[in-house]
């Protein structure tokens, strides 16, 4: 069955607000911590699938007729808090009954007002950091891949290097030099043996 709001309902709770505003509420610590109390209190204490009323919800909390008396001065300052926010909305367009948006229903799982901002912060801090790795990512694979590189060829280029590339390089004349005196060594001895096996015995005894 559709809400069907009472006629009266909104003239008779404007007309609260200005009997109520006509007695000064005290704000020891200004009106910002107080808007932000109220805030709280009516996600906590609202219905989460259907329409209220913030007077209704506030006054069903039995604060006391202090707290009652700021929250009607201060109701214009929560109703904005809580639609900046987008945590409520107008209910079929009816002025002072509201619902939760689907933002709202959210806060309200998170326990309030508060924790749902606390919520907000720490998704967006994880969010920043998810940012921050990304480009530290694309950093290393881009511009740090054409440091290392470098940083490899002068790695190359220092005198230790150079060294041990020197050396490398005369290692194969070395091997060169040995190889080619074990053949010549080789053929001498080819020599020798030619000379006392095959030469002397054609060569006649005197």
């Amino acid at each position: 069955m559709p809400f069907k709001a009472r006629s009266n309902k909104d003239t008779k709770f404007l007309d609260m607000i200005q009997i109520n505003s006509a007695m000064s509420a005290e704000f020891p610590n200004g009106k910002e911590p107080e808007i932000e109390f109220f805030a709280d209190l009516i996600i906590i204490n609202c219905d989460k699938h259907s329409h209220f009323d913030l007077y209704d919800v506030v006054n069903s909390c039995k604060l006391g007729k202090e707290r009652e008396l700021q929250f009607n001065q201060i109701y214009f300052e929560v109703l904005n808090l809580l639609k900046s926010q987008n945590l409520i909305e107008n209910e079929n367009g009816y002025k002072g009954v509201f619902r939760l948006t689907p933002e709202g229903k959210q806060a309200k799982e998170k326990c309030g007002y508060f924790k749902y901002m606390e919520y907000l912060k720490i998704k967006e801090l994880e969010k920043e950091e998810n940012k921050n790795i990304t480009n530290n990512t694309i950093n290393i694979s881009g511009d740090n891949k054409g440091n290392v590189s470098q940083s490899l060829k002068s790695d190359f280029n220092s005198p230790t290097i150079q060294t041990i590339k020197q050396t490398i390089d005369k290692e194969p004349n070395k091997k060169s030099v040995i190889e080619i005196g074990s053949w010549i060594l080789g053929a001498i001895a080819s020599l020798i043996l030619i000379y006392e096996f095959i030469i002397k015995s054609i060569i006649p005894k005197t």
